[in-house]
């Protein structure tokens, strides 16, 4: 539907499979560029390893002047108009989102299987909270990955836009302990298979 131009429908779709879907809402906020091909293998892994993938609303969100990004079109998403770079994406698919978790995503970070039963079962989405996980190689208390309830993203927001990319996640951890609501799960790995390592 979307690659016929009716991305509307294709959107009514989505909602429609995802409002029967049992147990809590998740939204993936993708933010990607130039490697489409790498992205959509990500969004596939994920879905692959939700025990639920029916209740995960994944969401592209691309740079209006990413020549890479059409490929992504038929799996629907947002674009930035502005050069937003990473941190605009995130908050962009974030404001998109209807998912009653958000989980910020990249390219190069792998679930365990079950990861979203995993996440579900430490969050109450009744409350403003942030899970702490492990990326696979940090041992320190920076939050490098956003995974939120609906209630914490209402009341913080996700990163602070004056951010681009680097250092938004310092800000973000340090904002989550002033609100007092990170939630420690140091058992669950998502992996960052970052270019660095």
């Amino acid at each position: 539907m979307r690659e016929l131009g009716d991305a509307q429908g294709a959107f009514a779709v989505d909602q429609a499979i995802l409002s029967e879907a049992q147990g809590t809402r998740i939204s993936l906020l993708h933010a990607t560029r130039g490697r489409p091909i790498t992205a959509i293998q990500n969004m596939t892994l994920w879905l692959q390893r939700a025990n639920n993938p029916e209740r995960v609303e994944h969401i592209f969100a691309v740079d209006y002047d990413d020549e890479t990004a059409a490929t992504l079109n038929r799996f629907g998403g947002v674009v930035q108009t502005t050069g937003g770079f990473s941190v605009g994406a995130w908050n962009l698919a974030a404001a998109n989102s209807t998912g009653e978790i958000l989980i910020q995503l990249s390219d190069d970070i792998e679930p365990p299987p079950g990861w979203d039963d995993m996440v579900d079962s430490r969050l109450d989405t009744g409350e403003a909270y942030v899970l702490r996980t492990i990326d696979g190689y940090r041992t320190d208390e920076l939050i490098t990955m956003a995974i939120i309830t609906r209630k914490y993203y209402e009341q913080h927001g996700l990163f602070d836009p004056r951010f681009k990319n680097q250092f938004s996640d310092a800000d973000f951890t340090v904002r989550a302990a002033k609100a007092g609501a990170i939630i420690n799960a140091r058992d669950i790995a998502l992996v960052h298979h970052h270019p660095a390592f």
